[in-house]
């Protein structure tokens, strides 16, 4: 997978936002690696969307707002991604929506790397007027906001489907039944900054025997080993310290 553009002291702004829509880009098409085709073609949220239907949204999005918008353009249906309130699910498999999606970014390279990204859109397409018409910068931008806001919700699909999460695609703890803050650490959080290692009670069975945690981040109870167990947790009156 492409990788992410790191924090650089640079005049190059153009370069800079190609090569971030580059990875969002990539991080869509890593997230359908391995669904078969009925899974891409499947809503598994009340809003109805595809994963196949998403990948075909942000194609027409691209071209909507550069070939469309910014050069004006004429585009046979600019709005074919459309079905009533919903988006139309193409019949795609991951490779094709992958090809679709690189086909999309090669065509925004070649417009944006011709023109100055404080050129204004041309009207005649999209903008039938100077005061409708944004900046080149100004549709770069919301590009980007549009692919992360839809890497966002295709995580949460892909989630649903088999359990990965993250960037990386890495099964999920949840999925696999495991407190996501009880296992080790760098495991679940990214962030940078330290994080306490999780309290947990110790409690007992009516034996005595400690072998389950009550982790107080997420209120739940595990077993030594971090999944939920599947009896009643008993603590011991007897004991004179169960935590």
């Amino acid at each position: 997978m492409t990788s992410l553009p790191e924090p650089a002291s640079t005049d190059d702004l153009r370069g800079v936002l190609l090569d971030y829509l580059d990875w969002y880009r990539a991080v869509i098409a890593a997230k359908l690696d391995g669904l078969p085709p009925a899974a891409l073609r499947q809503a598994r949220i009340p809003s109805g969307w595809t994963p196949a239907g998403l990948v075909n949204h942000l194609a027409h999005v691209e071209c909507r707002w550069l070939e469309w918008g910014f050069l004006a353009e004429q585009v046979p249906d600019p709005w074919a991604d459309r079905a009533g309130h919903g988006w139309v699910t193409p019949d795609l498999d991951a490779a094709g929506a992958r090809e679709l999606l690189l086909t999309a970014g090669r065509r925004t390279r070649e417009i944006v790397e011709q023109h100055s990204l404080e050129e204004v859109a041309a009207i005649g397409g999209r903008f039938r007027s100077p005061a409708e018409a944004p900046r080149l910068h100004w549709i770069l931008l919301h590009l980007l906001q549009e692919y992360a806001r839809h890497a966002g919700h295709l995580d949460i699909v892909r989630e649903l489907v088999d359990g990965r999460t993250g960037e990386g695609a890495e099964p999920s703890a949840a999925r696999s039944g495991t407190c996501m803050h009880l296992r080790p650490r760098g495991n679940h959080h990214p962030s940078p900054e330290p994080i306490p290692p999780p309290r947990a009670h110790r409690s007992f069975d009516h034996w005595g025997v400690r072998w389950s945690r009550r982790c107080l981040r997420c209120r739940r109870i595990h077993s030594r080993d971090g999944t939920t167990p599947s009896r009643p947790l008993h603590r011991n009156p007897d004991s004179r310290s169960n935590h």
